[in-house]
Parts: structure tokens; sequence; C-alpha cells
């Protein structure tokens, strides 16, 4: 198709027009573009300065007054944005970034990523890049506006470590004590984490244990110091809780755990395998010392006390929905003490022994008591009662009360002694030997039961017998008169 002369100017003049067009949308975007700001940039070991530093293959760039950033190894980037920032990093595949003022970030080690996002806290990976301490860890630190200056430290990795994350979100600590708010996962392949909350130590790990996989962390609550050390898979944790003490310090699988309660200690220490827990409780102190496979546990109740101690191992204390209880097992093997359902102000102790049990169900202000040194399979339950005391020892012994209150109970040493009541109040009921005592019932061996009827009865008794007595001596001395 041939187009006149006419045509081709006019198309000649649209093309001219947009050309220019884009010309001028072109320059306004390239103007619109913001100036750098930079106090400094290195590149690939090119603009080194006092401030700013990189070798073959790096990148630094400082931003702020007395900002700096050090780029050092291969592949390195450091990256600094505000007053008196700081970024370095000390071995190849590492990237440091520090964003506010006073923030500072450093990560060395291979592959190590330290991130600062806020003012006044710092954020380290460790390592040398050498077998032994080769580094592969994560350092996140994220500070308030209003953080205090040097107020919050995060270090992941250390000697012997590697393959660790640290992690703080919100959480301020003290001005000048950047340990007040402390987040440390050192040793293989732990994790250490703060979400919120204010002065919480939180550390999991220990590289002088080649520590793997230990979990540590707080969300939300204040004051708190929260351990995983020392072992494979611990994990210390507190959620939504103010003054807590979370700890673990054995070694392989042991947790200790505080879920939405305040003032709460949780500590497993040594051993494997022992988990210690309180959910939604205030006040509460929840321990496992010693030992292997035990589990202490608090729900749904307030300032409670429930421990395991001592050498024992296998063993289970408990609280469920009360307030005011202790639940302890001081020793022993396979012992459990339970506080079920509500009450308050009860007292449960396993004393030692092997397989001895003291349960308690809906009551109140009781004292229970069972084992001792050498015991062997004894049971203690209290239910839907208060103020009793019931204590059972030996070997095959048990002790009971059952809808009654202000009883005593003793069954032991045994063996083969059950003592008890039921429905029944201010009732003392003892049974020491082999056989059966339930209130005023008794089958074999030697029993003893008091109470408000037996006493009055007792007293009767007693009361004829006297003046019988002294009849007779009247009589006596009148004969002999």
């Amino acid at each position: 198709m041939i187009i006149p002369a006419k045509s081709r100017g006019a198309i000649a003049g649209v093309l001219a027009a947009g050309a220019a067009a884009s010309g001028v949308f072109a320059a306004a975007a390239l103007g619109s573009a913001p100036t750098a700001n930079a106090s400094c940039a290195s590149f690939f070991g090119l603009g080194n300065s006092a401030d700013c530093t990189s070798t073959p293959l790096s990148v630094a760039i400082a931003i702020g007054n007395g900002a700096t950033a050090n780029a050092s190894g291969l592949f390195g980037a450091a990256f600094a944005v505000g007053t008196n920032s700081a970024a370095k990093t000390g071995d190849a595949f590492t990237v440091a970034t520090a964003v506010g003022n006073g923030s500072a970030a450093t990560a060395d080690g291979l592959f190590g990523i330290a991130t600062q996002l806020g003012p006044n806290g710092s954020a380290t990976t460790a390592g040398s890049g050498l077998i032994g301490n080769p580094g592969f860890n994560i350092a996140l630190n994220v500070t308030t506006p209003k953080a205090g200056a040097t107020s919050s430290s995060v270090v992941a990795g250390g000697t012997g470590g590697g393959g660790n994350i640290a992690l703080n979100i919100f959480g301020t600590g003290t001005a000048g004590n950047p340990n007040s708010m402390k987040v440390v996962a050192n040793g293989i392949l732990d994790i250490a984490s703060n979400w919120g909350g204010r002065n919480n130590d939180v550390e999991s790990g220990s590289s002088a244990s080649g520590s793997i996989i230990n979990l540590a962390t707080n969300i939300f609550g204040s004051d708190n110091v929260v351990t995983a050390k020392g072992g494979i898979w611990n994990w210390a944790t507190n959620i939504l809780g103010d003054t807590n003490h979370v700890e673990t310090q054995g070694s392989l699988a042991n947790t200790a755990s505080n879920l939405l309660g305040s003032n709460n200690k949780v500590l497993t220490e040594v051993g494997y395998l022992n988990w210690g827990a309180s959910v939604l409780g205030n006040g509460n102190d929840v321990e496992v010392d010693g030992g292997y496979s035990n589990v202490v546990r608090n729900l749904f109740g307030s300032n409670n006390t429930v421990t395991t101690t001592g050498n024992g191992y296998g063993n289970l204390a408990q609280n469920w929905f009360g307030t005011g209880n202790s639940v302890s097992i001081l020793a022993g093997i396979y012992n459990n003490a339970t506080n079920l359902l509500g009450g308050n102000d009860n007292q449960l102790v396993s004393l030692g022994g092997y397989q001895d049990l003291v349960f308690n169900l809906i009551g109140s202000h009781n004292v229970l008591t069972v084992g001792g040194s050498g015991s062997n399979w004894n049971l203690v339950i209290n239910s839907l009662s208060s103020a009793n005391h019931v204590t059972a020892g030996g070997t095959y012994t048990a002790g009971f009360n059952v809808l009654g209150g202000t009883n005593t109970v003793k069954a032991g040493p045994g063996p083969l002694s059950l003592a008890g009541t039921i429905f029944t109040t201010g009732q003392t009921v003892t049974k020491t030997g082999t056989g059966i005592a339930i209130n005023n019932f008794r089958i074999g061996g030697a029993s003893a039961t008091s109470g408000s009827a037996s006493s009055t009865a007792a007293a009767a008794k007693s009361t004829t017998a006297g003046s019988g007595n002294t009849t007779g001596t009247a009589g006596s001395k009148r004969a002999k008169s």
C-alpha cells in the first residue's frame, strides 16, 4: 500500500510527539527519585574510609551521623542506618543490618545473619568459620522506639556451636544494662526467642555440653528467666505471664512450661524425659529436681506448689483446678501425688519408696502423706472431704477417708494394713499391723479407734470405774475403822 506524503508527515509528527512525551515522563520519573543520603559507602574494596570498609565481593553502606559499616570476608554485606549505628561482618556469606539510632549488628561465622531493627539494641552471630565454631547462626533483635540506651542484646552461636537462632521482638530491658533483656542461643541447633515484655533473660543450649535443638521461648511476658541448657530436645517456655522463672538444666527431652500465668517458677534440673508445666495459674511453683521420667504439672489453679525432688524417677505430681495446694514427691520410684478437681490449701506428700500413691478428690485443708524410706505399694485417698489427716507407710498399706471431716487415719507399717473412715467426723482410726480398721469395725491385729462418740463412752466408763474405786476405798477405810 502506498501512503501519501502528507500522511507520512502526519505519522512522523505523531511518533515524534510520542517520543517527546516519553522523554518527559522518563525525566519526571528520574527527577522524582530520592537522592542518596549515605554518609559513606564502600563497594568491593573501593571507596574505603574510616567509617566504611569492604573487601572484594563485599559491600558496606552507612547512613547517619556517626554511622559505621565494615564488611570483611567474601560475599559480606554491612548496612547501618541511624545516628551512631554500626554494622560489621567478619566471615564469608554474612549479612549485618543495623537500623535505628544506637543500633549494632555483628555477623561472624559462615552464613551468619545479624539484624538489629530499632534503637539501642544489638544483634550478634558468633563463629570463626573454622571447624568447631563454623557459624550458620541467625540473630534478630527488634526493639521498641523508646528502648533505653544499650538495653538489650541478642546472641546466636558461640565456641563449639552452630546452627542457632536467637530472636527478640519488642522486648525492652533496662537502660545501660544489655543483660537485662538478653536472648542467647549458644549450642548446636538451638533456638531462643522472646516476643514482647521487659527485662527478660531467655537462653537456649550450652556449647560446653554440645546441646542440640533446645528451645527457650517467652511471649508477652515481663521479668522472666527462661532457660534450656545442656541436652537434647530440652524446651523451656513461658507465654503471657509475668515474673516467671522457667528452666531446664538436664539433658534429653526435658520440658518446663508456663502458659498464661504469673509469678510462676517452673524448673527441671537434671535427668531426662522430665516435664514440668503450669497452665492458666498464678503464683505457682512447679519443679522437677533429679531423676528421670518424672512429671509435675499444675492446671487451672493459683498459688500452688507441685514438686518432685531427690533421686527418684518415674514419679508424677500434679494439681488440677485448685488454689493454694502443695503436692510433693520427695524421693522414690514410680510414685504418684495428685490433687484433682478443686480444693484449697491441701498438702499431699509422698515421702519416698516404691509405687506409692496419694490422691485427693474435691476437698480442702487436708493433709495426706504416703510412703517413706523402704516403703512399698502404699495408698492414701481422700474424697469429698475436708480437714482430714490421712497417712499410710510401710508395705502394702492403705489409708482412706470418704465423705467425712476432721478425721485422722493412720495405716502401717503393716504389712497388709487398711485403715479408713466413711461418713463420719472427728474420728481417729489407726491400724499398725495386718488387718482392717474402718470406723469402729475391725478385723485382725491391734487397732485403735477414738472420736467424739467413743470418747464420751470411754469417759463415762472411766467415771464409773473411778466411782467404784472411790466407794471401795471408802468402805475399806470404814471397815478398818
